[in-house]
């Protein structure tokens, strides 16, 4: 097969380039919880999003000591790692056990949505996602 791959989109624009997605409800806390979104892009910028209208506050600290080291490493491909403290997140690992979470690729050249849970709707809606849960 002589077909090239597309190139990455490489803007910061969820949707229509590259991007990784971790969606966040700290439901040991109550369903009530804001769902904390972050966004990555080949870069390495981080996007923080709210979706159920959390406070400024809330949006501001839950960028506080994310990391991210994204690398292209071809034309068409690229592979990230984050770093995000629990603390960011307003999360007490000894206190919060349970969080609604999901996990979404954004492979726009090739129209993909690719999530770990398919909510078949917004890849932040956690309620229809999965669980993530902390071993004692």
């Amino acid at each position: 097969d002589n077909t090239i791959a597309p190139p990455l989109r490489k803007g910061h624009q969820w949707g229509r380039d590259d991007a990784v997605e971790i969606a966040i409800q700290n439901t040991s806390a109550g369903n009530d919880q804001d769902i904390l979104v972050l966004r990555g892009y080949p870069d390495g910028t981080i996007g923080v999003e709210d979706k159920t209208g959390a406070p400024a506050a809330v949006i501001k600290r839950s960028r506080q000591g994310v990391e991210s080291a994204a690398k292209v490493i071809a034309a068409n491909r690229w592979a990230v790692q984050w770093a995000i403290p629990f603390a960011s997140l307003g999360i007490d690992p000894a206190k919060h056990r349970q969080f609604a979470f999901n996990i979404s690729v954004r492979k726009p050249t090739d129209d993909l949505w690719l999530m770990w849970r398919s909510t078949r709707g917004n890849t932040w809606y956690v309620d229809r996602a999965g669980i993530l849960k902390l071993e004692e």
